[in-house]
């Protein structure tokens, strides 16, 4: 029998789905807590060629832990780079995306730093990256250089002629006071992605970022609506549709799960894995997913004294 909930082609089926890594990934994706408007959001980022000819683009994934943000961005720069090329292949140009991950950062830039302190540090990652892969018009002599201010507005100067970068910054402890520096320094040519947990202080930010230079589209993600369960279910399963030994869900069971407490993708995608890894494990594998069922699975990983 086979889980449904396990991603193909990735060691690890808790981690976001990544088409720029593997475009298989693509077909993942599934319209559930509010993905789908968030995504149409950033494609109206392609409307015009503003973002490309005359100034830069921002995008803000928005939302709590396990809402999907990195997987959403992770499709949205993976579009973006296919629509990028397959705009200028249709007007006979030689525009093409190129997408610069800097998230490894994350763990890399110390939190004690000041945010601008965080920007430069970024932007210094940022430039060795296009020395490195030769994005560059002429290569960057200046390696020194950490301040963003003296580098980023000037960025679009220094590229190869017909490149546009898709740059993914790292997420840090003090994002917000970080977008609003990135936001006023996006030089044409240049998207920006970045996401943040911190609801409430981006509601705090938004006159600031709504007045930088380039300002950011929000992609706002949210719990999981009372259909999503079953929605989400079903086109996992169906993708399995041959395989008759996998339980199937009981009526209503999904509807009860995302509804009994707030549940985001993240955790709905953890749950359901999880149960039909250990349904995978019983000698006499279940038929159908139950309230029981997964009553037993939450209580048999339930350690006395709590988690050491």
């Amino acid at each position: 029998m086979t889980n449904p909930f396990d991603i193909p082609g990735q060691r690890d089926p808790l981690k976001p789905l990544n088409p720029v890594t593997d475009a298989h990934h693509d077909d993942l994706f599934i319209d559930v807590d509010n993905t789908k408007q968030a995504f149409e959001e950033f494609q109206s980022i392609l409307d015009t060629d503003y973002a490309f000819e005359r100034g830069g683009a921002m995008a803000i994934a928005v939302g709590d832990r396990q809402f999907g943000k990195t997987a959403l961005l992770n499709r949205c720069a993976y579009w973006m780079q296919r629509e990028i090329k397959a705009r200028a292949t249709a007007a006979r140009k030689k525009t093409t995306a190129h997408i610069i991950d800097l998230r490894f950062l994350a763990g890399d830039v110390p939190a004690a730093l000041t945010a601008p302190e965080r920007v430069n540090t970024v932007c210094h990652h940022l430039m060795k990256k296009l020395h490195d892969s030769r994005h560059l018009a002429q290569p960057w002599q200046d390696e020194g250089q950490r301040e963003a201010n003296l580098v980023l507005p000037y960025l679009a100067d220094k590229l190869t002629r017909d490149a546009v970068l898709i740059v993914m910054l790292p997420p840090t402890a003090d994002v917000i006071d970080e977008l609003v520096v990135y936001a006023n320094l996006i030089p044409k040519r240049v998207v920006m992605l970045a996401e943040t947990s911190f609801v409430g202080r981006l509601e705090e930010y938004s006159a600031r970022l709504k007045r930088a230079a380039t300002v950011p589209v929000f992609l706002r993600l949210g719990v999981l609506r009372p259909e999503d369960g079953e929605k989400f279910f079903n086109q996992r399963r169906d993708r399995h549709a041959s395989d008759r030994s996998i339980a199937e869900a009981a009526p209503e069971v999904l509807r009860w799960l995302v509804t009994v407490k707030p549940t985001s993708v993240g955790e709905l995608q953890q749950v359901l894995y999880g149960l039909y890894d250990d349904v995978l494990r019983r000698r006499s594998p279940a038929q159908q997913l139950t309230r029981d069922l997964i009553a037993d699975f939450y209580i048999s990983r339930t350690r006395f004294g709590g988690d050491q």
